[in-house]
């Protein structure tokens, strides 16, 4: 088998090593972890010789996923695969995505990115919409209208090639990793700095395993393919966005260090009873929120604040506010001092049980 040259597939040799990982664990694993059977990049002397320095054997890589998006037969006789344009469209015929072959490959990348984004919006609440507009800087005017979710907004995101069209794309490629191939994405190149739309987790999840059935019904090749195409289509977006990705995250971890700096200047030194009072609440926040049946993310909502930061101050990991316990008694309905006392009796309980 030879690479055949594919304009698609060339800026694979920009991309570094590490951003490679889960294209080539697609091609080469199937779902359970074990190696794929009919793969054969593992046996190529360039991976041998450079894994896992993927950037050095960017073309066996290419020429892998022109060999799975082939018929076997064809490949034989013509000694190489088809080129990607030609495995992204028969991806989108399988999923049912509208498109038009004389589009760009990114316009119709985008239209594959589109469709698991919209079937995935359509499961979303009004305040999650809400939540979404908010988190993507949209007027949420822009994509409700009359009640209804149009997808203009979302279309001139991605068209525009934008920041938020990576972080989306982002978003899709780990739920399909995930629901796919067993595992997450091993590496997001703004991990540090790119805040989670949560809105979304779940909606995509549910419409990515769906995928998945899809995909187990639609064969062996497409088992690979389609993965693969939602890992290019994230490659390229991370490529093109690369310069204001890198930025954000200077500017990000930059913050963070003046953000840290500033806590350790400014943090008070408490008394062991302040201490021991603030377990107490954190305790009696706990039980109580688990009593109700609250998920962090529900808490998170009604304090408008992010998962991750409420799940930071239920831990002790942030300290709490004045201010912010007063709102998660009024939550519950109780004063302050009752949740202390909430957590004091998790304590007694404890003690009586042991």
């Amino acid at each position: 088998m030879a690479y055949l040259h594919d304009y698609d597939l060339e800026f694979l040799k920009d991309c570094r090593s590490n951003e490679l990982d889960d294209l080539v664990y697609v091609l080469t694993h199937d779902k359970d972890g074990s190696p794929r059977l009919t793969e054969t990049l593992t046996t190529t002397d360039k991976y041998k010789r450079y894994f896992p320095q993927h950037n050095a054997y960017w073309d066996e890589i290419a020429e892998e996923i022109q060999y799975f998006g082939g018929n076997t037969f064809t490949n034989l006789v013509k000694g190489h695969g088809v080129v990607y344009k030609e495995i992204l469209c028969d991806v989108c015929k399988k999923l049912k995505v509208k498109y038009k072959k004389t589009e760009s490959t990114r316009d119709i990348e985008n239209a594959l990115l589109m469709k698991i984004l919209q079937t995935s919006l359509e499961k979303l609440s009004d305040q999650e919409l809400t939540n979404l507009s908010i988190e993507l800087g949209i007027d949420k005017a822009e994509f409700v209208v009359g009640g209804k979710l149009k997808m203009a907004a979302f279309q001139a995101l991605f068209k525009a090639g934008s920041f938020k069209s990576y972080q989306l794309t982002a978003i899709i490629a780990n739920a399909v990793m995930k629901a796919l191939t067993g595992k997450g994405l091993t590496f997001v190149a703004n991990s540090g700095m790119m805040k989670i739309l949560s809105a979304l987790t779940g909606p995509i999840g549910i419409t990515i395993n769906i995928l998945a059935i899809a995909v187990d019904i639609a064969g062996p090749a497409f088992r690979v393919t389609i993965p693969a195409v939602i890992q290019i289509a994230y490659l390229r977006k991370l490529t093109d966005n690369r310069q204001e990705i890198e930025e954000r995250l200077q500017t990000e971890n930059a913050k963070s260090n003046e953000s840290k700096v500033k806590e350790n200047e400014e943090m008070p030194i408490r008394s062991k009873e302040e201490a021991e009072l603030e377990q107490r609440i954190l305790k009696g926040i706990k039980k109580l929120r688990e009593q109700h049946h609250f998920t962090q993310a529900m808490m998170a909502q009604e304090l408008n604040i992010s998962t991750a930061e409420y799940i930071l101050y239920e831990s002790g990991k942030k300290t709490l506010n004045v201010r912010l316990v007063k709102m998660i008694a009024d939550i519950f309905n109780i004063s302050t001092a009752d949740l202390a006392k909430a957590g004091e009796i998790t304590e007694n309980q404890t003690v009586n049980n042991t």
